[in-house]
């Protein structure tokens, strides 16, 4: 699974309200230059949540943008519990990490931050991926 990174929903939802380095990342998923993979509670996390009302998000933009990401993600089912993280709702993207063989974890959240690397795997935010994605 080459080019594949677990993505917090934080980094989707900041490319959807505008911020410029989430939504190189958002394009790169677009341009297939980088896989998502997600299982399916992130994904039913992330519709929820883009859902909120105080996100003020076009709910075509949103349905567009949740067809996109299901079409290019690969979709894992974790299979080990892990409870590394001090915030136990973060753990579903250790869990999905250790599904896979991502390339790295891009978040926003200190609480997965603080955990860098998870299992050899580099926990970045969006700015340190764009470093990464620069090389592929």
């Amino acid at each position: 699974m080459q080019n594949t990174v677990v993505i917090d929903l934080n980094v989707f939802v900041r490319a959807l309200l505008g911020s410029g380095i989430d939504r190189i990342i958002y394009n790169a998923i677009k341009e297939e230059k980088i896989i998502p993979v997600l299982c399916p509670a992130l994904l039913e996390n992330l519709a929820k949540v883009l859902f909120r009302p105080h996100l003020k998000l076009c709910e075509s933009d949103i349905k567009k943008s949740l067809e996109t990401i299901k079409a290019k993600a690969i979709i894992v089912e974790p299979r080990v519990k892990i409870a590394a993280c001090r915030d136990a709702s973060d753990n579903i993207l250790l869990e999905t990490t250790a599904a896979s063989s991502a390339l790295a974890i891009i978040t926003h959240d200190p609480d997965l931050l603080i955990l860098n690397p998870f299992q050899g795997i580099p926990i970045v935010d969006s700015r340190q991926f764009l470093k990464i994605l620069k090389k592929l």
